[in-house]
């Protein structure tokens, strides 16, 4: 302060943080509701009636949008099965109406659309006529595919039960659809085209990758198996009773190695499937 000028009061102490209160306070502050946790308010049965309601309406139209598509319920192979969606992808406004609307479907309708698309992929990838509006619906739908295989997840219940061959299964139904629906010439030819190429590359990188993956799997699973196996063998012989849930659990997790083992060797019949029609079409 300046020469002859009083003195500044002192700061203010800062406030401290209570302290915390013992047993007792805590009782008397909870007798008194302070506190204590606040109850959540019961649901109200008209809000979970109007979202139930809800939920019904958006699947119903779900369900209403692949029927509009002309998908079949499962996944047919026959590329017939599909008149409906290849009637769709005929023009331009067409592809890009499925870009819009396949994203929207229930999951068992997508992975139908899927297999349909691949069924078709020779329409897919390549107009019947040609312009620049042709080739960009072309080209947005079939690297849109592309996009969908590669990122695959697995079914919600699949990841539920611990199924680790839920995807590799479903895109080897969509290699099967793709190999039995095109003759050997039409094949070759789609390895030929750019956008057939970018597809069957996506859908094949991404089954070696989930085939590393469930055999990788299968063969840890084995491994715990046998060692299982082992521990209630010696148990017995020690004259030791076995709990019935350990042999089930023991047998229940060999028949999920042979489950997941067979998807694997599926998988690779149907990719060397594909390359015995493509190397005859390109010996010809």
């Amino acid at each position: 302060p300046p020469p002859g000028a009083p003195p500044s009061p002192p700061p203010p102490p800062a406030a401290s943080a209570p302290a915390p209160a013992d047993g007792k306070q805590q009782q008397q502050q909870q007798q008194r509701g302070v506190g204590a946790p606040v109850p959540r308010p019961a649901a109200d049965p008209r809000t979970v009636k109007a979202f139930t309601d809800v939920s019904a309406a958006v699947i119903e139209r779900k369900q209403g949008l692949a029927m509009a598509l002309g998908l079949p319920k499962g996944t047919p192979l026959s590329a017939e099965r599909y008149a409906d969606l290849e009637a769709v992808m005929s023009l331009p406004k067409g592809k890009r109406l499925l870009l819009r609307a396949l994203p929207k479907l229930l999951p068992e309708d997508f992975d139908s659309a899927l297999t349909g698309l691949a069924a078709l992929m020779v329409h897919m990838v390549c107009s019947a006529l040609e312009s620049p509006e042709h080739e960009a619906a072309d080209a947005m739908l079939a690297r849109s595919w592309a996009g969908w295989v590669s990122a695959m997840a697995p079914a919600p219940e699949a990841m539920a039960t611990g199924d680790v061959s839920n995807v590799l299964c479903r895109l080897e139904r969509i290699l099967s659809a793709l190999t039995a629906s095109h003759e050997a010439d039409i094949l070759a030819a789609l390895l030929s085209h750019p956008l057939g190429l970018e597809c069957v590359q996506a859908l094949v990188m991404r089954g070696e990758a989930e085939r590393g993956a469930v055999a990788g799997a299968a063969a840890g699973l084995a491994g715990q198996v046998e060692a299982a196996a082992a521990e209630a063998a010696a148990a017995e012989a020690a004259g030791q009773a076995v709990p019935a849930e350990a042999a089930d659990a023991v047998a229940a997790a060999r028949a999920r190695v042979e489950a997941w083992n067979a998807t694997v060797a599926q998988w690779s019949a149907t990719t060397e499937r594909m390359a015995a029609i493509v190397d005859s079409a390109q010996a010809v």
